[in-house]
């Protein structure tokens, strides 16, 4: 099934993605333990992991990893509010 943001959730996306982008830039400075070689998410990404992702609530809930280690800040979007079902 694929699923379309709303603006809300375009805009809750974007500063997902920019979230991600600056927490990474900041956590491989400060360690040289850190790997940089994880994929962040684009729009896309997170389109196509809701399906996978939704609980029976509609509720999608996914922490993507920043760096080789998990995020701590989760990107939770609600259906139809942050997202809808293409029909």
């Amino acid at each position: 099934m694929e699923y379309q943001l709303t603006k809300k959730g375009k805009e809750k996306v974007i500063s997902f993605i920019k979230y991600c982008k600056e927490t990474r830039e900041i956590l491989l400075k400060e360690s040289s333990m850190l790997d940089d070689e994880t994929k962040l998410p684009d729009e896309e990404d997170i389109l196509s992991d809701i399906a996978l992702f939704i609980d029976k609530d509609g509720e999608y809930l996914n922490s993507w990893g920043i760096t080789d280690y998990a995020n701590s800040n989760p990107l939770c979007l609600k259906e139809n509010i942050d997202f809808v079902k293409n029909e």
